[in-house]
């Protein structure tokens, strides 16, 4: 196929009735279905079964994922864990793209995001009881993100403290910056500002 496509075998489809699952030996157009054994295809994956040559890259648009607001530290309660508990964390990222796995640079700590308290806590519950693995969670945090939505100009003018006097006129002007003039890129943690910091001096 086109750029990152890979070859999956399924080894069983199944129609799903509430708790019950059925195994069915083909999947007309229109049938809602679900595929057993596949290895790495995550939410919002495009599946082409057998493409023409040419059609591998066709992709559907996916799922537009938010970025995950709360977040929480986790570790492995066993250092011997810890590979299992990666593993875990990949596989549900597998199934649900709104999940975040981050290290913080600062503390060095695995801090794992997601859309709400509550989405947090079935995540570590199914830790739990699908992986068995004990985990220890730090205080759930919200991420929030604050910008400026206009310029802004303020002077202030002090006292020199240099033993000729004077004055010293500071004039600060913060504004958002245009990220369609190709001045940069927003960074990922949010909205970037821009600030101008000019310096006056006069001679009383």
């Amino acid at each position: 196929g086109g750029e990152g496509a890979q070859v999956e075998t399924p080894t069983a489809l199944l129609t799903l009735h509430g708790g019950e699952a059925v195994e069915i030996q083909a999947a007309p157009a229109g049938t809602i279905c679900a595929a057993r054994g596949l290895k790495g295809v995550a939410t919002g994956d495009t599946l082409l079964l057998r493409p023409k040559e040419g059609l591998g890259a066709l992709r559907l648009p996916g799922v537009a994922v938010p970025p995950p607001v709360f977040f929480c530290a986790v570790e492995a309660e066993a250092a011997s864990q810890q590979p299992a508990l990666d593993a875990a964390l990949a596989a549900l990222r597998l199934e649900d793209p709104s999940v975040a796995v981050k290290n913080d640079a600062s503390t060095g700590q695995l801090m794992v995001g997601g859309m709400g308290e509550l989405h947090l806590e079935v995540l570590l519950q199914r830790l739990a009881s699908e992986w068995q693995l004990r985990v220890r969670a730090g205080e759930m945090r919200v991420a929030y993100r604050e910008s400026i939505c206009s310029a802004v100009r303020r002077t202030s003018t002090h006292a020199s403290q240099l033993k000729e006097g004077g004055e010293v006129r500071i004039e600060i002007e913060v504004r958002p910056l245009d990220l369609a003039d190709g001045a940069g890129a927003a960074p990922q943690e949010g909205p970037q500002e821009a600030a101008a910091v000019q310096h006056a001096a006069s001679e009383a």
